[in-house]
């Protein structure tokens, strides 16, 4: 089993998606977002802060047949109010959950009505158990291996 330090496992799974990626995907992520190459670079990494060892561990080997063991620890993330995965980088920063697609205003009252999800919190809940996501319309958008990336938080302190 090989040791590996978790930025360099980051490092080399976001240098196989750019890889990967076309010239024109690149071209509209530089024009869409304002990136220059680097940062296209550095947004696909940014992508596995807070992710899960044993899931990164898994793409390695997947990519390469190497089992490896990672050395570190991931970012901790906050909780979302509606899925209750770690997702969040900074809390009321309207960030926007990709397990749930919560955007995350900070409000943590489950009656209290969210007027940028359009919905409480407990609907939003609700929703997540019944449909996989806030809303249906969001299904497309949300983070089909969510679950397996990222940590849930299971209520104990």
């Amino acid at each position: 089993m090989i040791e590996l330090d978790l930025n360099s496992a980051i490092n080399i799974l976001s240098l196989d998606e750019y890889s990967k990626m076309t010239i024109e995907e690149i071209e509209r992520m530089i024009d869409d977002e304002g990136f220059d190459k680097e940062e296209v670079f550095e947004y696909i990494r940014d992508r596995y802060t807070g992710i899960k060892l044993s899931y990164i561990e898994a793409k390695i080997n997947n990519l390469y047949q190497l089992s490896i063991n990672l050395l570190g620890t991931p970012k901790e993330l906050f909780t979302c109010p509606c899925c209750n995965y770690k997702t969040i980088l900074e809390k009321g920063n309207y960030q926007i959950c990709r397990v749930c697609f919560w955007e995350d205003d900070g409000g943590d009252d489950e009656f209290k009505y969210s007027y940028v999800n359009h919905m409480t919190l407990k609907e939003g809940k609700e929703n997540f158990k019944t449909k996989g996501a806030i809303s249906e319309k969001f299904l497309k958008f949300v983070d089909v291996e969510g679950r397996l990336k990222y940590y849930k938080d299971d209520g104990s302190k």
